[in-house]
């Protein structure tokens, strides 16, 4: 609860600080694995800050250990799940006790059942990370329990232990997939949040640039699989909300007068959501020379342009003629 707070907290001071925020290299990051985010933070603690609010999974930091020891700092490190760093010069650490203390931190901060618990939750993403790399170089047809279990190194009791069946595993990629696709997309239109228009392009874009460094999102998109990809129950609902994100950001050019104030922003945003698919189509499943960046860019402008209430739209990336009739939406 309190890191949560925390963490809402820094995310409006951000955007009140910082007039523009550029987030890149997001699809280099494991949803699935460990990971460990090494910086320097020169500035103060404006670094670990922009990692805590803008990494696209959770984290925890090193800290010195005398930050532990000051009253109200220390409840925050704490709640941040931070942990204690001894280092020979800080008081109380001795050149051979630090290193001691370091160790006995590591090993005292997973407790037994902690660990099992994490060696179980560890085997799982192993799982995961294997389904998804067989699905998206089969399809999912191609791909058996069996070579999922032996690319994990687990055995194949396990993954059905795990996801009871082919099909829950493949959901569960599924979402894993979608979550971070649109996670990625949202990432990139954080920085326009007060820009509809720009917020909306950059959303449509965020697409286009994860499904360049996605093979499963190459197998989404295939025809071969769509049946079954119907039957699964991940996919209607982060399809509902990425429409409802679409929603969110024309209800809010609405309210600011940027876009056409009879619009349906749930009509509108089914319609943004077929033409991305298309293209999108167009871009991971279909034969060369099908899709054409270009052509999308001119979509997505003449789309920009016809929610905009002056036609040309000037917080449009595109420089575009204004119009005399008035384009409907619905």
């Amino acid at each position: 609860m309190i890191r949560r707070l925390i963490v809402a907290l820094v995310k409006v001071a951000l955007r009140i600080y910082f007039q523009r925020i550029e987030v890149t290299g997001l699809e280099h990051v494991p949803l699935n694995t460990p990971v460990i985010f090494v910086l320097n933070h020169p500035n103060a603690l404006v670094d670990p800050v922009f990692l805590l609010c803008l990494a696209p999974r959770r984290v925890s930091f090193l800290a010195k250990a005398p930050l532990f020891r000051i009253p109200v700092i220390g409840y925050l490190v704490k709640a941040m799940d931070s942990l204690p760093v001894y280092r020979q010069q800080d008081e109380g650490s001795g050149r051979m006790d630090a290193p001691m203390k370091n160790k006995k931190t590591s090993a005292e901060t997973i407790p037994a059942d902690g660990r099992r618990q994490l060696q179980s939750q560890e085997r799982r993403r192993r799982v995961l990370a294997a389904a998804n790399r067989c699905f998206g170089l089969h399809g999912f047809r191609k791909t058996s329990v069996d070579m999922i279990a032996e690319e994990a190194g687990v055995s194949k009791a396990l993954v059905f232990a795990f996801f009871g069946h082919k099909d829950g595993l493949y959901d569960a990629v599924i979402e894993q997939t979608l979550l971070a696709w649109t996670g990625f997309a949202e990432h990139q239109a954080a920085r326009y949040r007060d820009q509809p228009a720009l917020e909306l392009a950059s959303m449509f874009r965020g697409s286009f640039e994860f499904a360049e460094h996605s093979p499963m999102l190459r197998v989404l998109m295939a025809k071969r699989d769509r049946e079954v990809q119907e039957k699964l129950s991940s996919l209607p609902r982060i399809v509902r909300d990425w429409r409802m994100r679409f929603a969110e950001v024309i209800q809010r050019g609405i309210d600011r007068g940027i876009f056409w104030p009879d619009l349906d922003p749930h009509r509108t945003s089914v319609v943004i959501h077929e033409i991305q698919h298309l293209y999108l189509d167009q871009q991971v499943a279909g034969e060369r020379g099908d899709y054409d960046p270009q052509r999308m860019e001119l979509a997505l402008r003449l789309l920009i342009r016809g929610l905009s209430v002056n036609g040309s739209s000037q917080q449009s990336t595109a420089t575009t003629a204004r119009t005399r009739a008035r384009p409907r939406a619905k």
